[in-house]
């Protein structure tokens, strides 16, 4: 079983409130978004989001990919964005517009889907994919953004993958003003939980706790004993892993050998230009001194611009800290590779992988996981194609390690010889009288060996 340690299932009306906006400007700066075109898409995703804000977020509809390309249509008539600025109109966009935004029927998606898919193929290798963000990129993520469910959104992850992967969804908790989110974030809460009946046994979900919201840990407990194994952080959202209320939290997840999973990188849903701090690696040596039993994932493993330099990560980076961390609490500190795209230049690549090679073959490859970001990346790169870069230049053995053995060690899976972990055993738990929602809404499906043989015990 391969899994990917790190992506997201919900849908952009799920996590999209008033703080959500403000970040999102600024990751799209990050991202190289040129600014007009970054200020069209939010003034889309407002406009879009708000006039669809009575709608249930469970409920199988979806925004067709017409709509989204009418909408970009009309505000291109009133400004003329694509003809002042000739670096946007990339791939004839005045053609794609007037090509597809007339039609209404639903094949008007499936056409955009196959324009989205023909430019993927044009694109080969795959790494041309991923260096640099342009109209197709912002289509084919808003695609998946706007999705009317979050069941839509998780079908389209796993129709790109093999039947053998498994995915640790992370949630996402987004917040200034708690009270009037709160629906809005239950609602993600639970859309999150039903995909691990819909794909039973190859989903395992990371809970988002958020010291902002006054009854994070009350929500935290409810969730680990109904379906969620493991917890994310995002202590880039400007609060402290080191204060009173997250003291709590870390003694409840060390108590109950549930995994943590933190952002780990300067870049990112930043609430400010210094918030990221809050994220650095050195605050976690006393925290797993006092808590023995904790184990954490730093995602995206400090940021891949440390891996980038000939002869590795300077001494002074996040990574370095990471690594340092990796040796001194063997076996409970990890780190994946969510959204190492800045590598994916031809210029950049052989530094990049072998840093990354060099690691996995060394002392600290058992703790290295495999994990894309999925569909945050897809501003740069499909999934597919981040699959491929990585597969192309890491060794078979390697890429087992990563995507295999190290994930079912952090997340306690009963794989090859592995004990299950407490966390796991507390989802199969809540699973078992419950196996009549297995495959819900997706029809026909395929027990993992694991769980058939946790449930076949029962």
């Amino acid at each position: 079983m391969r899994i990917n340690c790190h992506c997201h299932v919900f849908n952009l009306q799920s996590v999209f409130t008033k703080e959500t906006r403000d970040i999102f400007k600024v990751k799209l700066d990050d991202r190289g978004v040129p600014e007009q075109l970054s200020n069209l898409l939010l003034a889309m995703l407002t406009m879009i989001l708000e006039k669809k804000s009575g709608v249930d977020l469970r409920a199988d509809r979806n925004l067709e990919i017409a709509d989204i390309l009418r909408e970009l249509k009309e505000y291109d008539e009133r400004t003329k964005l694509f003809e002042r600025d000739p670096k946007l109109s990339i791939g004839d966009v005045s053609r794609l517009l007037k090509s597809f935004t007339s039609r209404t029927d639903k094949s008007a998606s499936v056409a955009v889907d196959k324009f989205v898919s023909g430019l993927n193929a044009l694109f080969d290798p795959a790494v041309l994919d991923g260096s640099g963000t342009d109209i197709e990129d912002l289509l084919a993520y808003v695609s998946i953004g706007f999705a009317r469910s979050m069941d839509q959104v998780t079908d389209k992850l796993m129709a790109g993958l093999d039947p053998d992967v498994a995915i640790v969804p992370l949630m996402m908790d987004i917040t200034k003003f708690p009270k009037d989110d709160y629906p809005l974030f239950v609602a993600q809460t639970e859309g999150t939980r039903r995909q691990i009946f819909r794909y039973p046994g190859r989903v395992f979900p990371f809970f988002a706790v958020n010291p902002k919201r006054g009854n994070t840990l009350s929500l935290m407990k409810d969730s680990l004993g109904t379906g969620f194994v493991g917890v994310k952080l995002y202590p880039a959202l400007n609060y402290s892993v080191t204060s009173s209320a997250m003291a709590r939290v870390l003694a409840e997840c060390d108590g109950t050998g549930t995994p943590l999973l933190m952002h780990c990188m300067r870049r990112g849903f930043n609430a400010d230009r210094f918030s990221y701090r809050h994220g650095a690696p050195v605050h976690w040596k006393r925290l797993l001194e006092d808590h023995p039993g904790l184990r954490i994932c730093f995602g995206h493993f400090g940021g891949d611009e440390n891996l980038l330099a000939a002869g590795g990560p300077d001494k002074d980076s996040w990574t370095s800290d990471i690594l340092d961390l990796m040796l001194r609490f063997e076996g409970r500190v990890y780190a994946d590779l969510a959204a190492h795209t800045d590598c994916m230049t031809e210029h950049r690549l052989k530094n990049y992988f072998d840093n990354l090679n060099a690691l996995i073959a060394g002392p600290h490859g058992k703790y290295i996981l495999w994990g894309s970001d999925w569909f945050m990346i897809r501003t740069r790169i499909s999934e597919k194609n981040f699959w491929k870069v990585f597969e192309k230049r890491i060794s078979k053995e390697n890429f087992k390690r990563i995507s295999e053995e190290n994930p079912v060690r952090f997340l306690g899976l009963p794989v090859g010889g592995n004990p299950m972990g407490e966390n796991i055993r507390r989802q199969v738990e809540y699973m078992k009288p419950r196996a009549d929602r297995f495959g819900e809404g997706i029809g026909s499906f395929s027990l993992p060996e694991w769980l058939a043989g946790q449930l076949g015990a029962a």
